[in-house]
């Protein structure tokens, strides 16, 4: 993927416009269409080499309907499904006293105590999608080998300040 750089250049050249680049190089927010809906993007970047480790993109719209933001989760996990195969993981849950099908799921989402998450394991990191508490969609990714590399840039640093 490169640097949190690198990638914020790509992005722009694909319509997405800088929100924020934060002046250290390791992270960066931008704003755009992803997966034909408007979006927020959060590139974080290694510790000290600044390699893309993980995006986070939420997508903008914030629902006030079950059926509604359920039906689109569906939808972007079959998309994700057709391009990647079986999830490694589902959890579509609801904790105590919330359940599905009681009325009270909005609220669920709100206090996080609804657990809508689908997770694929790829050879090079992994894919979360996600409902979160402020009522909206999130896909999270990881690279694994920049992941790796980011808390080996921790631990030196440790060492270097010890």
């Amino acid at each position: 993927m490169g640097t949190v750089n690198d990638f914020c250049n790509k992005l722009s050249t694909k319509g997405f416009s800088i929100v924020k680049i934060y002046e250290d190089g390791t992270a960066a927010a931008m704003s755009g269409d992803f997966a034909e809906r408007h979006s927020t993007l959060y590139i974080i970047g290694t510790n000290q080499s600044h390699f893309v480790q993980g995006i986070i993109v939420y997508f903008d719209e914030v629902y006030n309907k079950w059926q509604t933001i359920k039906n689109d989760y569906n939808r972007i996990v079959e998309q994700y499904i057709t391009k990647y195969g079986t999830p490694y993981n589902v959890d579509e849950s609801f904790d105590y006293p919330y359940e599905e099908g009681d009325g009270h799921e909005m609220t669920a989402i709100k206090l996080n105590k609804c657990n809508y998450r689908t997770t694929f394991k790829l050879p090079k990191g992994n894919i979360v999608i996600r409902l979160t508490d402020e009522a909206t969609i999130q896909i999270i990714y990881r690279d694994n080998e920049n992941a790796t590399q980011d808390e080996i840039e921790k631990d030196n640093k440790i060492q270097s300040d010890i």
